[in-house]
């Protein structure tokens, strides 16, 4: 039994997969779903900060806003707690 599923989501077609995976069995083990999207910025150090990186950033940003909505409606529709 899972009381808990964590699902790391990056907004790809291959996440998308595994969300509705993972969706599908917080369904059969009535669980809580939760859904993480996380940007590793460590290669960015030494990039130096400007106009692109901020928008470099911004699109991540959106991209990872757009994810997170998509499994926060996946739990809606499946009546989930997320």
């Amino acid at each position: 039994m899972f009381n808990t599923i964590l699902i790391a989501i990056d907004g790809s077609e291959v996440s998308k997969k595994a969300l509705e995976a993972a969706l599908e069995e917080a369904k059969v083990w009535k669980s809580e779903l939760n859904a993480v999207y996380v940007i590793e910025t460590g290669g960015f150090e030494n990039i130096p900060a400007d106009a692109t990186m901020e928008v470099v950033y911004n699109r991540l940003e959106s991209i990872g806003s757009e994810a997170l909505k998509e499994a926060e409606e996946g739990a809606e529709k499946y009546g989930l707690k997320y």
